[in-house]
């Protein structure tokens, strides 16, 4: 049970593919239904397809520290899809991680899909008649826009549990820190904003993309 709850295969899977370098992996949490589960990946993989070729990331300026990519990943424009049985007991805990981050996915009956980047982070879920090509571009210029480092504090969402290396792809990872003989002061912690309703079909506000969050 306890594996459970920190690990899946799928879980392996989305990890995988952010560690590689893919910008974002779009998740489909199955209804059950086969054909509008299959109708579902058709139209979210064609979508993905298709702004693979024509969305073009920010230049970065070398100049900039704050805007210097740390990993040796190359920079792309590039997704994967990667499917969620309902029925599946290994993935229940991702299939609740993923469907209880917005309370009103809990009423969908059909597939759900739901963007996830950077170490984690469900960028949020779109399902029944929000689920259009024009929402799905939306997601995708969200993801692939300029950087914003408080990417967590500023911008919609929700982390999921995964098990990563994540310092591994950093070209310039640190030693672990030592602790420091005297504790500094505890700041008052800073309260994000509520998650955007990524189901609806206004457009995804914001300006960041994965690489703020590092994977």
């Amino acid at each position: 049970a306890a594996a459970a709850m920190s690990d899946s295969p799928v879980r392996r899977e989305i990890a995988k593919h952010l560690l590689a370098g893919e910008t974002a992996v779009w998740a489909i949490v199955e209804s059950g239904d086969k054909a509008a589960d299959d109708a579902a990946a058709k139209q979210v993989g064609q979508r993905l397809a298709a702004n693979e070729k024509k969305v073009e990331l920010p230049v970065q300026d070398p100049d900039d520290p704050e805007s210097r990519v740390r990993s040796a990943l190359p920079l792309k424009v590039s997704f994967a899809v990667v499917r969620i049985s309902r029925k599946d007991p290994a993935e229940a805990v991702l299939v609740q991680s993923i469907l209880t981050g917005d309370p009103e996915t809990q009423k969908a009956t059909g597939p759900v899909v739901a963007p996830i980047f950077g170490r984690g982070r469900v960028l949020g879920c779109i399902w029944g008649k929000s689920l259009t090509d024009e929402v799905i571009d939306d997601g995708v210029d969200f993801l692939c826009s300029a950087c914003a480092c408080e990417v967590k504090e500023q911008n919609p969402g929700w982390d999921i549990l995964l098990m990563a290396d994540w310092e591994r792809i950093f070209d310039d990872a640190a030693p672990p820190a030592t602790m420091p003989a005297t504790r500094p002061a505890i700041p008052d912690p800073i309260i994000p904003p509520g998650a955007a309703a990524l189901h609806s079909s206004a457009p995804v506000p914001g300006d960041a993309s994965p690489k703020a969050e590092a994977p």
